[in-house]
């Protein structure tokens, strides 16, 4: 059969959803809207790139490849295992000792000595060498313990008692260190105590009186006699003086009125500071280029300046003389292989040292 067209009766048109719509322009508005949506997407990435640039401080570092700090950059980080703490130990009931007490130290035995010192349990000697201003003068700082270290001592004979210089009564006593003393029989005269005997009761000048605590104190020759200073406690006196510092102070009366005092001369004398501790001290003079001497008022200026409480000045001059360990310390005047013989000497002993007499 024939195709044949069919006519729409006049008057009618067909409905619109019946209409076929124009396909070019369906395809640009949908490349429109992709277009849009593509610039949307786009902006909104470079967006949030940009705020993580500016807002996240390590964002940058990915972005150029350093990850050296990855674990501190919060996007990418991962948190840190921490270890489990390991279990507390059960603890054990035991009983804590009681601390007991320190132990004591050990005390020294035996003695050490070097050239200029001596050291034992009991005896701390140390003799010092002062030069200065053309004097010369030999210091012999002591410590004991023991009160009745501080001796005085004669040189002996087989038929009684003599003089004796220095060296020789010092090694006969096995004295560790040991000066001349105030050469009292020269005078016969003070109020005289040696190793608490009564030598000589005839009161003059000023006393220096060693009393057996080891104290030491000054009196003079009028207040009392020697006997009551033995009743005192007094253990060796010696006359000769003057008192050079009391009570820490320089005794200037002491030092004035004349002019033999202000001479440059060899001197010795003894300082004290308290009970078992003291100073030996002698001094070279009239020896120029080696020692010129001390005035008194040096002598006392010197004692002073050391800190002793009291200070004495005993017999100079030649007889000025300190033994150490056995030998000779300073250049007496007068001839050293033939040194002035003595009435006795005050020196420090320890019952574990003895020294031999030279042959």
């Amino acid at each position: 059969m024939a195709d044949k067209d069919i006519t729409m009766p006049a008057g009618i048109e067909p409905e619109a959803s019946e209409k076929r719509p124009d396909t070019r322009i369906e395809r640009r508005r949908k490349r429109r809207q992709n277009t849009a949506s593509t610039v949307f997407a786009v902006l909104f990435v470079v967006l949030c790139l940009a705020a993580a640039w500016f807002f996240l401080p390590n964002f940058h570092r990915v972005i150029r490849g350093d990850f050296s700090e990855l674990k501190n950059f919060a996007l990418l980080a991962y948190p840190e295992e921490t270890p489990e703490p390991p279990p507390e130990p059960t603890p054990v009931n035991v009983a804590t000792p009681e601390p007991g007490p320190t132990p004591e130290p050990e005390p020294m035995t035996g003695f050490l000595t070097t050239e200029n010192s001596y050291l034992s349990a009991n005896v701390s000697v140390t003799v010092e060498t002062v030069v200065e201003n053309n004097k010369t003068y030999y210091v012999a700082d002591i410590i004991i313990k023991d009160m009745s270290a501080i001796q005085t001592g004669v040189f002996r004979v087989p038929d009684g008692v003599t003089k004796g210089d220095v060296v020789e009564t010092a090694i006969q006593n096995n004295a560790i260190i040991a000066i001349n003393t105030d050469y009292y029989t020269y005078r016969d005269s003070g109020n005289i105590i040696r190793n608490g005997e009564v030598m000589v009761n005839d009161g003059w000048g000023d006393t220096l009186c060693i009393f057996e605590d080891g104290s030491m104190d000054t009196f003079v020759g009028a207040q009392h006699d020697a006997y009551e200073l033995q009743e005192m406690g007094v253990v060796q006196s010696f006359t000769f003086g003057p008192v050079l510092v009391e009570d820490g102070q320089i005794m200037w009366e002491n030092l004035r009125g004349s002019g033999l005092k202000e001479a440059r001369h060899p001197r010795a004398g003894i300082g004290y500071y308290e009970p078992g501790h003291y100073l030996f001290v002698v001094v070279d003079g009239r020896k120029e280029g080696y020692s010129i001497g001390m005035t008194v008022t040096e002598f006392a200026e010197m004692f002073a300046a050391r800190g002793c409480e009291l200070a004495y000045n005993l017999d100079g001059g030649g007889s000025a003389t300190m033994a150490f360990l056995g030998q000779l310390v300073n250049r007496p005047e007068g001839r050293t292989d033939h040194l002035r013989n003595v009435d006795g000497i005050l020196y420090i002993k320890d019952d574990i040292y003895e020294i031999a007499p030279s042959e």
